[in-house]
């Protein structure tokens, strides 16, 4: 049997109708034994899909189904009587297919389908209107005050908002994170839109499996954020070498005393929690009134910076969960018959059963050194 052509440029397969639903999660490689004129021959080859997807690395598409397929070479010709003496370009075909593997891990899953998603995640979810069923949560069903609106068939129907659509690696998988905001649909009540109308937010994490995707953990409503009937904004961040979590921020303002918050969403097994929360800034920047003696309260800002700090864990490994590390500066102030006071302070928080907790906080003291007078 001869030796197959192979040219240092490209490769062109010998079947005409490969088949279009190859993926490369399914990139096969092999090593073939040929004997021709030439002596024995290694070919180092591989196949990965051409139907359907981008291009990737350099490898083309093919202009149309059913078209003989030409991949840019990185494929090796090796004769055994060099190719032996030659493993640096064995070496070199194996590198360029273990890249292949690695482009695989991100461009092997197919397509996320956010309304797939949704029917999972809402009862009775409609793609037409974006609207769902709502199950009142156990907080809403409560007597008195109660996070949410009322339980009743004029706000059963809500509407949905996607805010969050991101796809990461964690080691081997891939997994694609949904936050949704939810709230009452217009009724004859009129919009859901008052100062304290705070969203349910939901989420989920999917990762690809089995040539799916599969929903890993979920809650349609982990808590009410907010107001005025909008969402929170909502960040993907590292929680871990291998863990991401949900970060939402939101502001409230009322007669002058400004706030903003953030909560921190983690997927804890099969549901996802909220594992940390904290108020990052304050002022008062809008209540005082220069003209008014008695009344205006005394002027106060404080604001904090948040990072995410690698811990070492056993035999010098970086543990699961990163710690959360805060710096706040300025002035805070609780209200009437308070003194204003410094906020000067790092506070540094532990991931421990489930939530982050702060493990230590330590004071910062400004201290003013004395202005020398000026020598004549």
């Amino acid at each position: 049997m001869g030796a197959p052509h192979l040219d240092s440029e490209m490769w062109e397969s010998t079947n005409p109708n490969p088949p279009l639903s190859t993926h490369l999660s399914s990139v096969i490689p092999s090593e073939a034994l040929f004997s021709g004129a030439e002596g024995p021959a290694f070919v180092v080859a591989f196949a990965f899909p051409v139907a359907n997807s981008a291009p990737i690395s350099g490898l083309s598409v093919p202009p149309a189904p059913g078209d003989r397929r030409r991949i840019p070479s990185v494929l090796r010709y090796v004769r055994a009587d060099d190719g032996l003496r030659g493993g640096s370009q064995m070496k070199v075909s194996l590198l360029a297919l273990a890249l292949l593997f690695s482009a695989d891990a991100l461009h092997s899953q197919g397509p996320f389908s956010v309304d797939d998603a949704l029917k999972q995640l809402y009862h009775k979810y409609d793609p037409a209107t974006k609207t769902a069923q709502w199950v009142c949560t156990k907080e809403q069903s409560a007597e008195g005050m109660h996070a949410g609106w009322p339980c009743t068939d004029e706000y059963k129907t809500v509407s949905l908002q996607v805010i969050l659509t991101e796809q990461v690696r964690e080691g081997d998988v891939t997994r694609t994170y949904l936050a949704i905001s939810a709230k009452p649909a217009d009724n004859s009540d009129g919009p859901y839109n008052c100062h304290a109308c705070a969203t349910a937010t939901g989420a989920a994490v999917f990762s690809w499996q089995g040539q799916r995707w599969a929903m890993e953990s979920a809650d349609a409503a982990i808590a009410f954020y907010g107001g005025w009937g909008d969402p929170p904004r909502v960040e993907l961040v590292a929680v871990g070498p291998q863990k991401h979590g949900l970060i939402l921020s939101w502001d409230d303002l009322a007669q002058g005393f400004a706030a903003s918050s953030k909560s921190l969403l983690v997927p804890i097994g099969k549901t996802i929690n909220e594992v940390w929360a904290i108020g990052d800034e304050s002022d008062d920047d809008d209540a005082i009134d220069p003209n008014d003696k008695t009344e205006s309260p005394p002027h106060y800002h404080s604001s904090s910076t948040i990072r995410f700090v690698p811990v070492k864990g056993v035999i010098g490994s970086v543990s699961d969960y990163y710690n959360i590390e805060v710096v706040s500066r300025g002035t805070s102030w609780e209200g009437y018959g308070h003194r204003v006071k410094p906020a000067n302070w790092t506070a540094t928080y532990a991931f421990r059963d489930g939530k982050y907790r702060m493990i230590r906080k330590t004071v910062s003291v400004e201290v003013k050194k004395p202005v020398k007078p000026a020598s004549h």
